[in-house]
């Protein structure tokens, strides 16, 4: 009888060291996974101040590249990165990866291209440059050259040049051939941006004083004195597709530390409309249609004053909180949150692929996807 005893217990102790085992090692290989499925829940408000109504929404999170990745856009049914000194393609599975060209952009503070995928604009060590990235050159831009946006076309350049004092736009080939200035605009520190639509070109101050602060719309073809359409403190913009929104952030000096916020104009209604989050233009993409935003909004675990080259430089860390935003019913909806399950991530470049958001996490240098259904 105790022989028999010995021996269930053995057997027990053998089947309980199993189950120990498959646990563990199940475990390990589930974390290993790039694709993890989470069921959480997101908000929807309407935009400005009111109360929260919950929705559920499937979510799913998969790391396309590793590295130290600078940048990112949609080209066609592609994206392609700059990722350590390589411009490579890949799809939005990250199913494949081919490598386009290299070049060593030291110190790269920001980099976008045009819609043809051919040519970007690099600025690094305090320089602009124009690259080809069919032909592996880099054509460096004048230091006098204070902002460069590509035309409405995606052809040539619009340049904000600094001359006797002032600044001049003026317009050239992508290699700087047939140079035109075009007009002379007032203001000082100043960022210029273009519509894909029209040839419109919205431009502000970072003077931040009563007399330069906010948006200013001019036409590249006309002689007509630019119209200022925002007042506030304007840190970034962003045009829509239809070229007839433009998104912007905004210093809030109605609390101290002061905030910043994100907003839009609408240049049909000539109305400016508040969206109630904290954020970047630039940390936000829209639809095709220019119907909805979606953004990475801002959030701190410290309050700091934000200053936007802080979180160039790193010195500012956001952990996003990704919304949508549906202009048209004024309703806003949380789509994901990474606080629980995922590590926090600060985004910037972001791509819309149908129910996909695909960006760069400052944070840890990947490409990363985010679905929802």
């Amino acid at each position: 009888m105790f022989k028999k005893i010995i021996i269930i217990l053995i057997v027990a102790n053998g089947l309980l060291a199993l189950w120990f085992f498959k646990s563990f090692f199940a475990d390990i290989f589930l974390k290993s996974e790039k694709i993890v499925v989470e069921i959480e829940q997101t908000q929807e408000v309407a935009i400005g101040e009111g109360g929260a109504e919950e929705v559920t929404l499937q979510t799913e999170k998969k790391v396309i590249a590793t590295g130290d990745i600078k940048m990112a856009f949609k080209m066609g049914h592609e994206i392609i990165y700059y990722n350590r000194n390589n411009f490579l393609k890949t799809d939005s599975g990250g199913f494949y990866r081919e490598t386009l060209s290299s070049y060593p952009f030291n110190n790269l503070v920001f980099a976008k291209c045009s819609g043809t995928g051919n040519f970007c604009l690099m600025r690094f060590n305090g320089k602009f440059s124009v690259y080809n990235l069919k032909l592996n050159q880099n054509f460096e831009l004048e230091d006098a050259i204070r902002d460069v946006e590509f035309n409405s076309q995606g052809d040539g350049l619009i340049y904000l040049f600094f001359k006797d004092g002032s600044y001049w736009l003026s317009s050239s080939g992508l290699n700087g051939e047939n140079w035109v200035q075009l007009k002379k605009i007032e203001g000082d520190d100043l960022d210029i941006s273009i519509s894909s639509q029209g040839g419109k070109l919205a431009y502000f101050s970072r003077k931040y004083d009563k007399k330069q602060s906010g948006i200013f719309l001019t036409n590249l073809a006309s002689q007509d004195q630019a119209q200022r359409i925002i007042e506030n403190d304007v840190v970034d913009i962003l045009w829509s597709p239809s070229g007839e929104r433009i998104l912007f952030s905004y210093y809030d000096h109605s609390v101290m530390p002061k905030r910043i916020q994100l907003g839009y104009y609408d240049l049909e209604q000539k109305k400016q409309y508040n969206l109630g989050l904290p954020g970047l233009a630039q940390k936000c993409v829209w639809s095709d249609d220019s119907g909805f935003l979606y953004c990475a909004v801002l959030t701190s675990s410290f309050q700091k004053e934000f200053i936007l080259e802080d979180w160039y430089s790193g010195g500012f860390v956001s952990k996003d909180l990704f919304w949508r935003m549906d202009l048209k019913s004024g309703q806003k909806e949380r789509l994901f949150n990474d606080s629980e399950k995922y590590p926090a991530v600060d985004a910037f470049n972001l791509i819309l692929f149908g129910e996909e958001l695909i960006f760069v996490d400052k944070l840890s240098g990947n490409l990363i996807s985010r679905k929802w259904q």
